[in-house]
């Protein structure tokens, strides 16, 4: 198998997992079972879910010049993620998040982006080269629109295929939107996308071929324990996930677009790149926690 080099953009986090039978209400306390630390972001959560299934990687983000900074750049060097575009920033917090989860998985997050919020278009461009080596470059929007939009101009410079997971949710021109090959949110951040929130196959289906007018070229939409809806102009196809016991969903997203991108990279076509990462997000929920929990290519039968 080839080592396809990705590049992604996005945030270091760490995390604090609190899990309880249920989420609290507005103003309960409740005794919880068990607390987890582990690192996150969405940015580095793929990065590392692509690293261990053999992928070349390269990260653009900020963390603070804290401890957990250190920390966080300790453990991309240990992932073997390329963290020269990852920069110390004097005068920020190391991003971090707060989860809660519940006894069957289901988790409630409040991120603090800290650091990454001040990534700019200037960073990405200092990133250049390795962009335009890339045969995949990836972007959520835990970065500002404007490091978004020249990450993709640049990686369509260089002919790369370009993925855009819209989280956090927010707006993006139609201009920057025309330059995403795979657009990847999960069910509910597409209902914030459209305005109307989705669940039956039909409205998501309906939903997802309304992104596809503002101009990415494929919409994939991820929807937990059901899999996955590949919608691109002429085909609509459910990918299905395998049945699995999920302790903590967390990460499972981020699992499924870092194995989706490098089965892209790697040559595998879309549906079958899909049914990968399906598999991969699998086992990820059987685990606790983020980054700790993510697959290794042996654990998929690469």
């Amino acid at each position: 198998m080839s080592k396809p080099r990705l590049v992604f953009a996005g945030a270091c986090n760490v995390d604090f997992t609190f899990r309880a039978q249920r989420l609290p209400a507005p103003g309960e306390t409740l005794p919880g079972e068990s607390f987890h630390f582990d690192f996150g972001g969405k940015g580095a959560n793929q990065s590392v879910a692509a690293a261990r299934l053999g992928a070349d990687v390269a990260l653009i983000s900020r963390v603070g010049d804290d401890d957990f900074g250190r920390r966080v750049l300790a453990q991309l060097a240990n992932e073997r993620i390329g963290a020269k575009f990852v920069t110390e920033t004097p005068g920020f917090q190391t991003g971090a998040a707060a989860i809660l989860l519940d006894a069957a998985g289901n988790n409630a997050i409040i991120g603090i982006p800290g650091a990454c919020a001040a990534v700019t278009a200037a960073d990405v461009r200092t990133a250049e080269s390795v962009i335009r080596t890339a045969s995949v470059v990836v972007s959520t929007l835990e970065i500002p629109g404007d490091a978004v939009a020249t990450m993709f101009h640049l990686a369509r410079q260089a002919g790369a295929i370009t993925i855009l997971n819209p989280a956090p949710v927010f707006s993006l021109p139609n201009e920057v939107l025309g330059l995403v090959d795979y657009w990847i949110p999960n069910e509910v951040e597409l209902g914030m996308i459209c305005g109307s929130p989705a669940r039956e196959l039909g409205e998501i289906e309906s939903l997802g071929r309304k992104c596809l007018q503002r101009g990415p070229k494929n919409v994939i939409v991820t929807l937990g324990d059901r899999g996955a809806m590949y919608i691109r102009e002429d085909e609509t196809s459910l990918i299905p996930a395998e049945r699995v016991s999920a302790v903590d969903s967390t990460g499972a997203g981020d699992t499924f677009i870092g194995c989706f991108a490098t089965c892209l990279a790697i040559g595998f076509d879309p549906i079958a790149a899909i049914a990968h990462a399906n598999r991969a997000a699998g086992v990820t929920v059987t685990r606790m926690g983020a980054q700790g929990a993510l697959p290794y290519r042996t654990e998929l039968g690469w």
